[in-house]
């Protein structure tokens, strides 16, 4: 196998390219560019398919979730002195093909809210197999370039109780960054850089067998590789599709390799991360600043599966 087959060629007349170029537009941030991968991906990819431990994982999802306790795992963005902003939450009705009307009916709907009070609905059917959330949101502009971000609802799979606060916590995260002027980040190719990082913080905090931790990083390490045999098996992506796997790959990678340096440093280099956090959240800096502060751009991660799949050394156990 050679790294041309992760090669992309864009579709003539795509118009999910504007899609993409609009939601980077609307944040501020850079033109999203697809990757280029190199004989490294090749490496990890064959690495990550001849893991059992990996490639199993996804046959494990799934577990019966109490609402009550994955919600009460948000004491732990005090624990770890991270601080959150409120939100604008919306409890009207969405429709993402509709134009809304900023009227006061609509406007009586919108109220500021921590993130923890915006509803939650489980994913049932054949989506629930998956181990994403998502978080619904509408993205408002008016002519004179005035933006609003709304949240209605967050989704979550039933992964157990463990697992979905992971996800729920990722979630939270995403509210945060969305509501954010600058999204968080310069690029959107990093904006799952830090939900990645804080679910696998929360992973270790709540569960110090580390078996949460190591199962949702072996959810990562999966989500990588089938997302690379996609580009294999699917030549005629669209720009969105190829962008949005590209972006979960970097993403991946690079907070793998943060939530690494926080697993194996000192309470200092620990407390230093959080500060980057709080840094984001509050606009002092962005996800790129924290990536090339503690070296964990793409580029200068190691495409190792060894190195990726080993969270916690074993003298720190």
């Amino acid at each position: 196998m050679n790294d041309e087959l992760f090669n992309y060629k864009e579709l003539e007349g795509d118009f999910t390219k504007d899609v993409i170029l609009k939601r980077a537009e609307f944040y501020n941030q850079v033109k999203p560019v697809p990757l280029n991968y190199d004989s490294s991906y090749v490496s990890l990819y064959n690495a990550i398919v001849n893991d059992k431990d990996i490639v199993s994982s996804v046959n494990k999802l799934g577990g019966v979730t109490n609402l009550k306790n994955v919600k009460s795992s948000c004491y732990l963005w005090d624990l770890l002195d991270i601080i959150r902003h409120d939100v604008n939450v919306y409890s009207g009705e969405t429709n993402n093909d509709e134009e809304f009307a900023v009227t006061s009916d609509f406007i009586d709907k919108v109220t500021i809210l921590d993130g923890e009070r915006i509803p939650i609905l489980f994913i049932n059917g054949q989506k629930a197999k998956n181990f994403s959330g998502k978080v619904e949101l509408l993205t408002l502009e008016s002519e004179t370039g005035n933006k609003a971000v709304l949240f209605s609802k967050i989704y979550l799979p039933r992964l157990g109780d463990k697992l979905t606060s992971c996800i729920y916590n990722h979630e939270l995260t995403h509210v945060q960054l969305n509501s954010l002027e600058n999204g968080g980040s310069k690029s959107l190719l990093n904006t799952e850089v830090l939900p990645i990082f804080i679910e696998e913080v929360f992973a270790e905090k709540q569960d110090y067998s580390y078996e949460t931790l190591e199962r949702i990083r072996n959810l990562r390490l999966y989500n990588i590789a089938r997302n690379l045999s996609i580009f294999i098996k699917y030549k005629n992506l669209s720009y969105l599709s190829r962008i949005e796997l590209d972006k979960y790959n970097s993403s991946s990678i690079e907070a793998i390799n943060l939530a690494n340096i926080y697993f194996n440093s000192r309470k200092k280099v620990q407390k230093e991360m959080i500060d980057y956090v709080n840094d984001i959240f509050n606009e002092k800096k962005n996800v790129e600043d924290m990536l090339k502060h503690f070296d964990s751009n793409l580029e200068d991660v190691v495409k190792n599966k060894k190195t990726l799949k080993k969270c916690i050394s074993k003298d720190l156990r």
